[in-house]
């Protein structure tokens, strides 16, 4: 859900807000109670966007009335910030309490941290430059599906700068020819579906006494066009694109503890925008299996454990983070839906050969595994976790959905993806589900 309604006020506050405080006001908003919400707020330092429903005939106008601030309309506000008298506005209710420390205690609002820093690097850079100047000797890796697709890319770029790398594959044998070369390099069974080939990599990993610094959840399985399910029956991308990743990360725990200081790197997508968790039926129990739903759902579910897991071990210098990598039209996972659809995407021309637009998001191989990097790997990220990355930056959140077309697709964060409460209880969920 986009918003949500503040109770006896009528106001619908976005629930993230580090920096901006977004407030959707209708004329049915009592202003006194938007006027001591928006005090609050810039007392706190907090900045405060507007955004007013109004009839259609109507036209938005905005006007600078605080810091970076974006007013409704005029006759939506009453005196002190349209410019009346402050001695007319009645005393302010008391705020409700926060009930979870993500909450600003004075305004009782959730923040973010969706909020580009401007790395200096673009949709366009590549792996080898986000690795530019790093040295990662005597850093160990592990890398899921890091034998092929931006897996492969990320591995050997990795590895080329020192790192030590272990690559989970369900196929070590086809791993470890797909990584013929590469120095410093791995495999490990592992089959995302399968408990217990998770607790027998994890078992092997812990059992060498080495340190995690970096943890790349990467793997994805292919979306099956009729329901797929695993030995307890669930949903199979949610199972291994999610589910798995979360067990061989809480299994992990020790050696990434170990570490003093890792990071945790789920790769997502842009498709997060598509689906909140179905939290009454994620495992599409009652027949309204749809293979993208599903993709969609697991890409949310990678986003919200990056947040939920900064947000519980970041004091342990453990971080999160979900990096989308954009589209890249050569790898077998893109290039599984087939060419007409492809060439319907605008992702390869009429020749077969991809089209490559990275400030569209149409990428090749290295500027799509360099997002990835830029998380595990990047010294801008040394203060902050728990965000979304895209293009080699914190994304901005964004819940306009604007028509997906060949030539545009959006990719921002929204706001269902990094809600902490369904963080939290994805989490918990997860665990329950690992459980039976």
């Amino acid at each position: 859900m986009r918003y949500r309604t503040l109770s006896r006020t009528g106001i619908e506050v976005s629930p993230w807000a580090s920096g901006a405080l977004m407030l959707g006001v209708n004329r049915r908003t009592h202003h006194d109670n938007w006027i001591c919400i928006s005090h609050r707020a810039l007392d706190a330092g907090i900045n405060v966007v507007v955004r007013a429903a109004l009839p259609p005939a109507s036209s938005a106008r905005t006007s600078a009335v605080g810091p970076s601030m974006i007013a409704p309309p005029a006759d939506l506000i009453p005196s002190p910030l349209s410019g009346g008298d402050a001695s007319t506005t009645p005393p302010c209710p008391e705020p409700q309490k926060a009930v979870r420390p993500t909450h600003d205690d004075r305004t009782g609002l959730m923040t973010h941290k969706q909020h580009p820093i401007g790395t200096g690097f673009t949709a366009a850079s590549t792996v080898d430059d986000i690795l530019a100047g790093i040295d990662l000797t005597g850093k160990n890796v592990v890398v899921t599906g890091g034998h092929s697709g931006l897996g492969l890319v990320a591995t050997r770029a990795l590895a080329e700068v020192g790192a030590s790398v272990t690559v989970g594959s369900r196929n070590p044998d086809r791993a470890a020819a797909a990584m013929a070369g590469i120095e410093r390099v791995e495999v490990g069974q592992l089959d995302l579906l399968d408990p217990t080939s998770i607790d027998a990599f994890v078992t092997r990993y812990v059992d060498s006494g080495r340190p995690l610094h970096i943890l790349i959840n990467n793997a994805a399985f292919l979306a099956p066009a009729e329901v797929g399910r695993d030995a307890r029956g669930y949903e199979a991308q949610f199972a291994a694109n999610h589910l798995g990743h979360f067990q061989l990360t809480l299994g992990l725990l020790p050696a990434l503890r170990a570490a003093h200081g890792a990071r945790v790197v789920n790769t997502t997508s842009g498709a997060q925008r598509m689906s909140d968790i179905l939290w009454d039926d994620p495992h599409f129990t009652t027949g309204r299996y749809d293979p993208h739903l599903a993709y969609a759902q697991s890409k949310t579910a990678n986003v919200l454990i990056a947040v939920e897991l900064d947000r519980r071990w970041a004091a342990e210098g453990i971080r999160g983070y979900a990096a989308h990598p954009g589209v890249v039209a050569a790898t077998a996972f893109n290039s599984s839906v087939g060419a007409d659809a492809q060439r319907a995407m605008g992702l390869i021309d009429e020749s077969g050969r991809p089209i490559i637009d990275p400030d569209r998001g149409k990428k090749t191989p290295q500027q799509g595994a360099s997002t990835i990097v830029f998380a595990a790997t990047s010294p801008l990220l040394a203060e902050i976790g728990g965000v979304y990355l895209n293009n080699n930056d914190i994304s901005q959140l964004n819940d306009e959905q604007p028509p997906v077309t060949a030539q545009e697709v959006s990719a921002d964060v929204v706001s269902h993806s990094i809600d902490p409460r369904s963080a939290q209880r994805l989490w918990e969920l997860s665990e329950r589900l690992l459980k039976a």
